[in-house]
């Protein structure tokens, strides 16, 4: 879509693998609200996965855009190859989709069997490199501490000191241990060059009477934030049939399977990194810098010890099932009903070892974070619609159509986080925590909603 449609914006916020770009059909048309346009697969609104509350983001994000960088939005199930078209509605014509429109519509049909075929088999091969134009401009150590100091003159001028030495914040960055003397290049640690390779494959066919169509796909990417990756398969089989010269049927099954291994790291993490300290110790240990403040020891946060040791494993499962039968009562008047099911399961575990930020406990005495999360949607929604064409001379043609909507949506989602690990690297399973997170170990909430709707519309 991205340089396709008008008006639309397409880009990625993060180096994370496999991250979910954020979309705009409308621009940002809300503050508080959903920014996100509606997404309807062959005639079936697609419903965002969030398998995070929202209200409980302390140790992720507090932003719903950077929540979906991990769990994907509403077609991230979706094999790019499998789709036969695309339209996006604004304005007027996403009229009947209600407030939900409000950002745009974008509706996406997939491949379906052939008739009159013979099998056509193909498969596809892609390899793809990414990498960044140049490195961020970030500041020298000579910079840092200039402002840094420049920062702390400022603030003993503004609470009246005439004598910096004097004010109260002036002897923790003055001190000998606050400043490092290296120039750590932390982009360089960090960041990759990343990669993508896909393969799919696929067959369509069909005779007079039914058509049929398969396909299989899979997809390895390496992100540029190193440490990361993104495995994904996807399927899609399909047979449509004419029951006889009145009925047709069409039964369609998709579905995907996805692991990712992602971290707290990314381009913003190297470009924040404080320049004048040093990554490794001499031994090859990475390094954490201590300074003194109000009386108690703190660390300065090691981007690597962020990338290596603050991950999270997701594995998400997806199936769709679709079923479709159409009726020519006349030539005139169709009637058509369509049956759809489908479910999303995500699971998710997050391990903050004791020598990052969080999972010290923000340098206090804890051993360790650990959350485990699980969440599940299921959705059943029916369909009937019939609609009535009819031409009357050169000049005049009538057009009716009315429908009806029914949609069944449960979700689950709950957490557990535990903290004081046995040790960082083997036993940190969650189970293996000795102590509960203080701040809410167990979290979770169900919910369902029924929704049904009608629209007609008559055009002359």
């Amino acid at each position: 879509l991205q340089g396709v449609v008008p008006g639309m914006l397409v880009w990625n916020t993060t180096g994370q693998v496999g991250a979910t770009p954020k979309i705009r059909v409308r621009g940002t048309s809300t503050l508080l609200g959903s920014q996100e346009p509606v997404w309807v697969v062959d005639g079936v609104i697609q419903r965002d996965i969030q398998p995070f509350n929202s209200e409980d983001n302390t140790k992720f994000s507090t932003d719903a855009d950077d929540i979906k960088q991990l769990a994907g939005n509403a077609i991230s199930w979706l094999n790019p190859n499998d789709i036969e078209s695309i339209e996006v509605l604004k304005d007027a014509s996403a009229a009947i989709y209600g407030s939900r429109a409000a950002a745009g519509v974008i509706m996406i049909m997939t491949k379906g069997g052939r008739r009159d075929q013979k099998p056509v088999i193909n498969y596809s091969y892609d390899y793809s490199i990414t990498s960044l134009v140049s490195d961020v401009n970030t500041l020298t150590t000579d910079e840092f501490k200039m402002l840094v100091m420049e920062a702390v003159r400022n603030g003993a001028k503004a609470e009246g000191y005439d004598d910096i030495t004097k004010y109260s914040k002036y002897a923790t960055f003055a001190a000998s241990d606050f400043f490092g003397e290296a120039n750590t290049p932390w982009m360089k640690y960090i960041m990759r060059d990343g990669s993508k390779q896909q393969h799919k494959v696929s067959i369509r066919g069909g005779g007079s009477s039914f058509g049929y169509n398969a396909s299989l796909g899979y997809t390895d990417e390496l992100g540029q934030v190193k440490g990361t990756n993104y495995e994904r398969y996807t399927y899609d089989i399909g047979f449509n049939a004419d029951i006889n010269k009145w009925i047709r049927a069409t039964v369609k099954v998709s579905g995907t399977l996805s692991d990712r291994l992602s971290n707290n790291a990314g381009l913003s993490t190297a470009a924040k990194a404080r320049p004048d300290i040093k990554a490794y110790n001499d031994d090859g240990s990475l390094y954490l810098h201590s300074y003194l403040y109000s009386g108690r020891t703190y660390y300065v946060v090691n981007p690597i010890i962020e990338m290596e040791e603050n991950t999270t494993e997701s594995e998400d499962h997806n199936v769709r099932l679709t079923g479709n039968l159409e009726f020519r009562i006349l030539p005139e008047l169709n009637l058509i009903t369509q049956y759809t099911y489908q479910t999303r399961k995500g699971e998710r575990y997050a391990y903050q070892s004791s020598r990052t930020q969080a999972g010290s406990g923000y340098w206090g005495d804890q051993k360790g974070f650990g959350r485990k999360t699980h969440s599940k949607t299921d959705s059943k929604e029916l369909e009937i619609r019939l609609s009535y064409m009819k031409d009357f001379g050169e000049n005049h043609k009538l057009t009716a159509m009315l429908a009806s909507n029914y949609n069944d949506e449960e979700q689950e989602y709950y957490t557990l986080s535990m903290t004081d690990f046995p040790d960082d690297y083997v036993q940190n399973a969650i189970w293996q925590g000795a102590n509960p997170y203080k701040y809410g170990a167990v979290n979770g909430s169900a919910s369902g909603s029924v929704l049904l709707s009608f629209v007609g519309r008559i055009e002359y």
